[in-house]
């Protein structure tokens, strides 16, 4: 059996995502401003690890100005089909494995946009990248809900077509990064299933629900409907940093 690294280098996963899910990255880069705003965090250098088709980062060239050095890396080799299209935008991108690549490099903001998913040891590659950047913005998938687990079918799609490996509700998801030496600043729920445009009548009839309950119940809603995300805030604990001085 092949590792599941090599549905990206085969191009395997290209045959199931042709698009690489290039549409969500403009509502993606937003999400990310108006978090880094509300912090007055200003990147001079920012890097996505896992930037798929570079569309997050070149969205982020219109809010960040020409002076920020912006930089993606990514192993799939379809992907420099994608990133021609960015030239304009300046943005650096770099096929090959971050971790194996420029050490003693550390940027202001690394950019992690569901990515830990897709890892074989998402625990590893966090307490790895904490010398790597002093902030750090993730967006993880909740696609642990009662509604997947019950109908059983979502979490065997996001496997076999979206890559997926690991699966987490909020809380799971902040005792992994609180393990591997992060501390969440801030945290909200992205609603992808109600903001982004729906992929068939079904999930358009099933925005309705979600939307009312989350209104009222949002952690209820993630927990039991499903269809949203963690984006997060976070910088090495101070712990971590105690233990590298």
């Amino acid at each position: 059996m092949s590792a599941p690294i090599e549905r990206y280098l085969s191009g395997e996963y290209l045959s199931h995502n042709p698009t690489w899910d290039e549409a969500d990255s403009p509502w993606k880069a937003a999400l990310i401003m108006n978090m880094l705003r509300r912090h007055h965090i200003v990147p001079r250098t920012v890097c996505e690890v896992g930037c798929g088709a570079g569309g997050i980062l070149a969205a982020l060239r219109d809010y960040l100005g020409p002076a920020c050095h912006l930089v993606g890396y990514d192993i799939a080799p379809a992907l420099e089909d994608f990133w021609v299209k960015h030239t304009p935008k300046q943005v650096t991108f770099i096929l090959g494995d971050f971790l194996a690549m420029e050490s003693d490099v550390c940027y202001d903001l690394l950019l992690m946009m569901d990515l830990l998913e897709h890892l074989e040891n998402p625990f590893d590659f966090l307490r790895r990248v904490l010398s790597r950047a002093n902030w750090f913005v993730l967006h993880i998938p909740l696609d642990l809900h009662v509604q997947g687990v019950i109908r059983n079918t979502p979490l065997l799609r996001a496997h076999h077509q979206t890559g997926h490996l690991h699966y987490w509700n909020k809380d799971l998801a902040f005792m992994m990064l609180k393990e591997c030496g992060l501390e969440v600043i801030e945290w909200e729920y992205t609603a992808g299933a109600i903001e982004l445009p729906a992929p068939s009548r079904w999930r358009e009839i099933a925005r309705w629900p979600r939307r009312f309950f989350f209104a009222i119940a949002p952690d209820w809603t993630a927990r039991t409907l499903g269809g949203f995300s963690l984006l997060v805030l976070a910088k090495a604990s101070v712990s971590y940093q105690k233990e590298t001085l």
